[in-house]
């Protein structure tokens, strides 16, 4: 993509968490999304498994994986998936939402 291109947005629903590890029709349309999209710079992951009064954005270097799930086959908590943070992201993020970083 040249400089004046922007990625689209994508929504993109989990659905079950047993995707991860199954053969679906998801997993290579997902596949074929990304070749075509090609490595996005970053991407914001919004999560509603937690009910809080207030809003939490990470800003850690590393995102360290939180398992919130229970009673799945073993090889679902066998996957393991720490991206890189983004903290000016982060940052731009909360900015956008009217918030300082803390």
């Amino acid at each position: 993509m040249t400089e004046k291109q922007m990625m689209p947005v994508v929504f993109v629903g989990h659905g079950s968490p047993t995707n991860a590890i199954g053969d679906n029709i998801y997993i290579p349309q997902g596949r074929k999304m990304g070749e075509y999209l090609g490595k996005p710079e970053v991407i914001i992951a919004i999560s509603s498994h937690w009910y809080c009064e207030k809003l939490f954005v990470r800003t850690a270097d590393v995102n360290k994986q939180i398992n919130d799930m229970y009673g799945f086959p073993d090889e679902l908590y066998q996957v393991h998936y720490e991206p890189e943070g983004h903290p000016q992201y982060a940052e731009k993020a909360l900015k956008l939402l009217g918030m300082m970083l803390r």
